[in-house]
């Protein structure tokens, strides 16, 4: 019985490499706490593809918070490698006011029920958000360094401000 499971183990992460290695752009081997149909329907000035659920969002502010983030990690990112998804089920906290989307925590990672997310990264290459785009940074530095939430070393390159211009 164990080796029928291993085995299916094995099964299942082959079949996830190679979908992700056949998927264009930067590929996300991170868990999916969000499941949304992706469509793009604009793209910034600068190439970024934005499904905007029919939502306003700004545009120009997503291109300028990119090359703030490839200056702080001095690194470049591919426009073209990733897709902005704005959550068509996004709300405003009513107790602290921040904007989220209910998304797959598990309840111990969870402070408030149900669980919801400020930002998350769909796997392979969609970053989901609310239209304020405050955890934007944050979800792009998981996406193309692929650290860990929190890790300290890019702590300086996210966002510790409300994002001007929505």
């Amino acid at each position: 019985m164990t080796i029928r499971i291993i085995l299916q183990s094995v099964c299942a992460v082959i079949l996830l490499c190679f979908g992700c290695l056949n998927t264009p752009g930067y590929n996300c081997l991170c868990a999916s706490l969000t499941n949304y149909e992706v469509h793009p329907t604009t793209v910034t000035p600068d190439g970024i593809k934005v499904d905007d659920s029919g939502f306003v969002v700004n545009l120009d502010l997503l291109d300028q918070e990119t090359i703030s983030l490839e200056q702080c990690l001095s690194l470049s990112i591919d426009r073209t490698g990733f897709t902005i998804k704005i959550a068509p089920d996004w709300f405003t906290s009513p107790s602290s006011g921040n904007e989220g989307f209910p998304c797959n925590l598990r309840p111990s990672e969870c402070s408030t029920a149900p669980c919801a997310c400020a930002g998350a990264v769909q796997p392979p290459n969609t970053v989901v958000l609310p239209p304020s785009l405050l955890a934007y940074r944050h979800e792009m530095i998981h996406l193309v360094t692929h650290a860990n939430h929190g890790d300290p070393q890019f702590e300086l390159c996210e966002n510790t401000q409300p994002l001007t211009g929505n």
